[in-house]
């Protein structure tokens, strides 16, 4: 194809400019260096935070150094590697230095124009062509082309895109060959903090509430998300049917938004399995959706059931520390580690062809524009010389090489009144800008390199820079974690009042907060988590805040702080609050209406009242938006309901103190007489133990808001199974805890009577003949280990005769009438007898003739137990008050073996994790806290 003599001519005149060029570049790369201070690198702690960005220093020199230098870094263990030029660093850490040429890009020329291009790239390579517009005050009018791929390119890579795109060669990746294939990279990732050595808890769902795990995620179109699941059948917990898409899996940014989501078409597996989704697919077409995870880095994946048949289901966790998980909306306080995992896909082979044109979208405006932007501020729209537009194409490190073809391209455009086409590719040789900078103590943090999960690690942290090295040494340590800030968008120009959530590890608190503003202000540090700020202009700004300790360690994180107040930011924000509203209104229909409105939401007003500031922001003055903004930003609108403090069904025991008969005269009419209160103590408290199970299980339900939380209701459930064929009238009581009246108790309807007894609620039961529940619920918050219930018949069936009791008192310090000398004596005496006579029974019965007997015993030592008594001093006391030595070692591990049993159906029916243990009357039920 022949050229035009124009042509001709400037591409003469290029060859000319590019031996100039280079032979200068030759020269200057001569005597290029980079200089290193004394130390090069240094970090500015031994220990940092899990996922927490490493700060420290860079202290080096440039002589005519090539912009497209490579800085390096990586941390080992955790095989963290990340790459920078230094042009790109030194602007990102605000350096003061000078380029060659003095706007600090590359230059470039042109050579063997044609209409079609074809490049074989390897392995990381990289390519350039280019496009040519020539003469005076051109304006770019029309623009077509494709790149396409040879069917030859076969291998699906991991982790990055076979194919990248940088349409200006400015380090902004235009385009990525996003496509994912089949194939997954290497095995399910579970998060560093997982432990499956000791996993043994069985978390179970509450409906629409999610467990999520901090995983690490590549670069990847579709994430496999999956977790290890149990259903344990209709019914189990108070679950329902299985509707199909039960399990849902979400995957979350560090700050919480949600990226992609996918559900689990069908599971009812009865034992642990892995149930699995694919996030990035669309279920109803099986195309690819826009989920694309463009940064390697920590995500959350979430995982909840959204049927009733939630409590039916359960997961694989532990809370073994160190723990990256929780159980809510994210982001929460890690406390939990859950059986989540995630797989990254690989990238399909590029074999397509792919169209660009002038509406293709280049960092927010169209192609066209964004070229005719690069010609004004490169050329001043004057091509006289020729305007060369580059193209930079990259090839994946991983990919075994691809051939690409460059072809139909269309490109008009107009220099003063005459249109003109130049539809010729150019191959373009690129001269970087060299860089000259003074000896300069660079913040580190710009390269925006985190800490690995795993507490207790130790790090190499390694640093390259042309000729020079440096490693340091570093240490996982448990530090503060900064969950949120609010607000993340703001009134240019008006102060607003941010309020940041930060929690301090365990047995520390946190002692001041740094507020780094992002826009060239100074940092300031308060002892609140609060702080006020005004940002001036109108732009993204990145506020960085610290919480440190009173062990001196210290935890930040970065977000994103929008300063503007337009419609369409507001539109987004009210948006983001009905969703938010609608996800908790699911949560709240789900609770049981007997007690639901005692959480005090008003979710339909708060509806309401977005609505109508979404109707108004078309015509809406800026005025009228900043006041919008300012509503916005008070209303309250929780992130979800969640239960702050599960505990487990588990058996309860009343403490003999606790025993207040009268109330059993108020309610049944019995007589009582006063004078033998701890008669009727016992003898209620051996009933119970002879033919009652009391159990205990409940919930504390809590509003989780953006930077604060309200326990709002403590839901009790209190079961009774009859050990017995049944019997007559029962009676509950149930003591109401300080500050709490009957008035402000909600009470699920049952098959009893409800008295109310001041200070205490009365259960009666007409015929327990069968398993019941009473379900309380309780304002507040309340501590299930001090709560207090008994149950008894009337006080006319204990069987206690006026004068007649049994049993003596012995003045135990705790005052438990269980020790009477007359009983005392009778066991012994049985015992003697039992033994002499060769009566082959149980031991039990060898050494207890009352099972009440025993029954007190158990109850003495548990108490004394929960009052820190040791086994020495407990037997003691019950050896002065007449009980044998093998009574009580048999008392001892009998109420032992009792707990062991206990604490083993914990941890096969738990609902909930993060163990702690309450002390119970009696004996010991464990509680789980989020």
């Amino acid at each position: 194809m022949k050229m035009r003599s124009g042509s001709k001519v400037w591409v003469k005149v290029a060859m000319v400019v590019i031996v100039v060029i280079v032979a200068i570049a030759l020269i200057a790369l001569g005597n290029a260096a980079v200089y290193g201070g004394n130390p090069f690198f240094n970090l500015s702690q031994t220990g940092y935070g899990p996922g927490q960005l490493l700060e420290g220093t860079l202290n080096f020199s440039l002589s005519n150094e090539p912009g497209n230098t490579l800085v390096r870094a990586s941390i080992m263990p955790g095989n963290i590697m990340k790459n920078m030029t230094v042009l790109a660093f030194l602007r990102k850490a605000n350096a003061q230095f000078n380029c060659t040429p003095a706007d600090c890009n590359a230059t470039y020329s042109a050579s063997s124009p044609a209409m079609t291009k074809t490049m074989s790239l390897t392995p990381g390579s990289e390519a350039y062509y280019g496009l040519v517009a020539s003469g005076e005050n051109v304006q770019l009018m029309n623009l077509s082309f494709s790149v396409e791929g040879s069917p030859g390119n076969t291998e699906a890579v991991c982790y990055e895109t076979p194919l990248k795109i940088d349409l200006l060669n400015d380090n902004v990746i235009d385009f990525e060959y996003k496509l994912t294939s089949d194939e997954f990279c290497g095995v399910p990732r579970y998060s560093e903090c997982y432990n499956f050595a000791t996993t043994v808890l069985d978390a179970f769902f509450n409906q629409n509430v999610p467990f999520c795990q901090k995983i690490w995620i590549n670069k990847t179109g579709k994430v496999k998300a999956s977790a290890v699941v149990k259903y344990w059948g209709y019914g189990y917990g108070g679950g329902g049917d299985i509707q199909g898409n039960d399990i849902v899996f979400s995957l979350h940014d560090l700050n919480g938004i949600e990226k992609g989501s996918c559900s689990v078409t069908s599971f009812d597996s009865s034992d642990y399995d892995l149930a699995s989704c694919d996030i990035g697919i669309d279920p109803e077409t099986g195309l690819p959706t826009n989920f694309y995870i463009e940064k390697p880095d920590y995500y959350y994946i979430c995982v909840k059931v959204v049927s009733a048949a939630a409590p039916s289901f359960s997961i694989k966790a532990e809370a073994e520390p160190e723990t990256c998980g929780f159980a809510g909306a994210p982001p929460q306080a890690f406390n939990t580690d859950f059986a989540i995992a995630g797989q990254e896909a690989k990238f399909a082979p590029f074999t397509e062809e792919a169209f660009f044109n002038e509406t293709t979208a280049i960092g927010g405006v169209s192609l066209i524009n964004s070229l005719q932007n690069y010609i004004q501020a490169k050329y001043n729209s004057n091509c006289s010389q020729g305007c060369i537009i580059p193209m930079r194409f990259v090839s994946s490190t991983q990919q075994a090489g691809q051939q690409l073809t460059l072809k139909n391209l269309f490109f008009k455009f107009r220099r003063g009144n005459i249109d003109t086409t130049n539809n010729l590719f150019y191959n373009l040789s690129v001269v970087q800008p060299l860089l000259n900078m003074s000896m300069q103590v660079l913040p580190f943090s710009a390269m925006n390199l985190s800490a690995p999960e795993q507490q207790g690690q130790y790090c190499n942290v390694n640093v390259w820079l042309g000729p020079l090295s440096a490693s340091r040494q570093f240490r996982v340590e448990p530090v503060p974690q900064v969950m949120n800030v609010y607000p993340l968008a703001v009134v240019p120009n008006q102060a607003t009042m941010f309020r940041v959530v930060a929690v301090a590890p365990s047995g520390r608190n946190i002692v001041s907060y740094v507020w780094n503003w992002g826009d060239g202000s100074s940092e300031i540090t308060t002892t609140e988590p609060n702080a006020s700020h005004t940002y001036g202009q109108v732009g993204n700004y990145t506020l960085i805040v610290k919480a440190v300790d009173n062990a001196s360690m210290t935890g930040s994180k970065s977000f994103t702080i929008t300063s503007n107040i337009t419609a369409e930011l507001l539109n987004s924000t009210i948006n983001s609050l009905l969703a938010q509203i609608s996800a908790v209104s699911a949560q709240y229909n789900a609770l049981e209406p007997w007690y639901r409105d005692m959480l005090g939401l008003n979710l339909s007003e708060l509806n309401a009242t977005l609505l109508t500031y979404k109707s108004q922001l078309a015509t809406a003055t800026p005025q009228q938006l900043a006041t919008m903004k300012s509503n916005l930003d008070t209303m309250n609108v929780p992130l979800n309901i969640t239960d702050s403090l599960r505990l487990m069904e588990s058996s309860y025991y009343p403490n003999l103190e606790n025993i207040e008969p009268q109330y059993i005269e108020t309610i049944a009419g019995s007589s009582y007489d006063d004078s033998q209160k701890t008669v009727y103590q016992n003898a209620i408290a051996a009933w119970q133990q002879e033919n009652l199970d009391l159990r205990i299980s409940g919930q504390v339900k809590t509003l989780v808001y953006a930077t604060t939380s309200e326990d709002k209701v403590t839901v009790v459930n209190i079961r009774l199974d009859p050990l017995g064929p049944g019997f007559g009238n029962v009676y509950l009581i149930f003591s109401l805890p300080s500050g709490v009246s009957y008035s402000s108790v909600k009470i699920k309807q049952g098959n009893f009577d409800v008295h109310d007894l001041s200070d205490a609620i009365g259960f009666e039961f007409s015929d327990l003949s069968s398993s019941e529940t009473v379900s309380i619920a309780l304002p507040g918050k309340h501590d299930f280990s001090q709560l207090m219930f008994y149950a008894s018949p009337k006080l006319e069936d204990l069987g206690i005769e006026g004068g007649i009791v049994p049993g003596k008192e012995k003045g135990a310090p705790w005052g438990l009438a269980i020790f009477f000398i007359v009983i005392i004596v009778l066991v012994v005496i049985g015992v003697m007898w039992f033994i002499w006579h060769g009566y082959s029974e149980k031991l039990e019965r060898k050494l207890f003739k009352n099972k009440g007997d025993l029954y007190n015993l158990m109850n003495f030592i548990a108490n004394a137990e929960a009052k820190g008594a040791g086994k020495e001093e407990i037997a003691e006391q019950l050896a002065k008050a007449g009980w044998t030595k093998e009574q009580i070692n048999y008392a001892w591990n009998k109420l032992k073996k009792q707990e062991r049993e206990e604490k083993k159906k914990a941890l096969k029916l738990q609902k909930q994790q993060t163990k702690t243990t309450g002390e119970g009357f009696g004996g010991a039920y464990p509680m789980y806290k989020y």
